[in-house]
């Protein structure tokens, strides 16, 4: 692949991956009863969106469209959260499917990074700037497991 079509695919994979993110933790943001809880989840939506408007100037910096998770991913992840919370709703339980979700989103971003590895180096910014993100959230949701 060239660069260019590299920097395009990165970017619409990391903008794939905030949508998830954002629709992820406004479900849980609304699941959550521990105020401090809830204020995290949505604090982490306004950085996840932030993000996203950088990755959308981005990519209309290179005259291409964003990219919507995969339904069959999005359907997946509500039963999952569904189920979970069915089980035990509490707020340990929120905080445990968030973890799981950052740990996954840093995986998958990793992997974008490392397989479109000639992506420009602002396109290669934003995805680091996700993956700090996610990271970030993850550490602080420890105190919630």
């Amino acid at each position: 692949m060239s660069k260019e079509q590299d920097t395009v695919k990165l970017l619409q994979e990391c903008d794939s991956g905030v949508k998830m993110s954002i629709n992820s933790l406004n479900d849980a943001a609304g699941k959550a009863d521990n105020e401090e809880l809830r204020k995290l989840l949505k604090d982490s939506v306004a950085e996840h969106a932030a993000i996203g408007r950088e990755i959308q100037e981005q990519l209309r910096q290179h005259n291409a469209e964003g990219k919507n998770p995969a339904a069959i991913a999005e359907l997946m992840s509500k039963l999952k959260i569904g189920a979970q919370m069915l089980v035990n709703d509490g707020d340990e339980t929120t905080a445990k499917l968030m973890y799981d979700g950052c740990s996954m989103g840093i995986e998958k971003l990793s992997e974008y990074v490392n397989m479109y590895a000639t992506a420009d180096k602002d396109a290669k910014n934003a995805a680091e700037k996700l993956i700090r993100l996610e990271q970030r959230l993850s550490d602080e949701l420890r105190a919630y497991l």
